[in-house]
């Protein structure tokens, strides 16, 4: 039998994602441009990738588009970087939607179900508070208010 390092890409990939379809109880395969979205409860939904150029596969999660000029998300997107995510993950700005996303690199020569089953637990998980602690308050009283008072308007 060949071992991991010996298996194809293909192989590699078929197998990870069959050890996620027995825990999840659905089939998850990649389609023709070598992607699947995953949906769970509360508006998770996590997109696995294959990354055939440097023989892995990718997961990513949006979190929120942050509002043009508000640099808080973003700040706190690179505190959380720095220690509070779990070792290969980050949060980074999408170029083409510039969306920040929770995102992962799971390198195939590596890789077990075990692996790729534990990094969907730890996204389902990540994804809802990390939104809740990037996301503004809705509606902010004047002592919940950041100091930004140039942007405040009061009647």
């Amino acid at each position: 039998m060949a071992g991991p390092a010996e298996l194809s890409q293909a192989d590699a990939v078929e197998g990870v994602l069959a050890a996620l379809s027995e825990v999840l109880g659905h089939t998850v395969a990649l389609d023709a441009s070598g992607q699947c979205t995953l949906a769970f409860a509360d508006g998770i939904e996590i997109t696995l990738a294959a990354a055939p150029e440097a023989d892995g596969l990718t997961a990513r999660s949006e979190i929120m588009r942050p509002e043009a000029g508000d640099a808080l998300p973003l700040r706190a997107a690179l505190a959380a970087n720095y220690g509070r995510l779990p070792p290969g993950v980050s949060l980074a700005l999408d170029g083409s939607s510039g969306r920040l996303v929770l995102h992962c690199f799971l390198p195939l020569a590596e890789a077990t179900g075990t692996d790729l089953i534990a990094l969907v637990a730890n996204f389902v998980g990540l994804v809802p508070e990390l939104r809740n602690e990037l996301m503004p308050d809705p509606i902010r009283t004047d002592d919940q208010f950041d100091g930004r008072r140039g942007t405040m308007i009061r009647g």
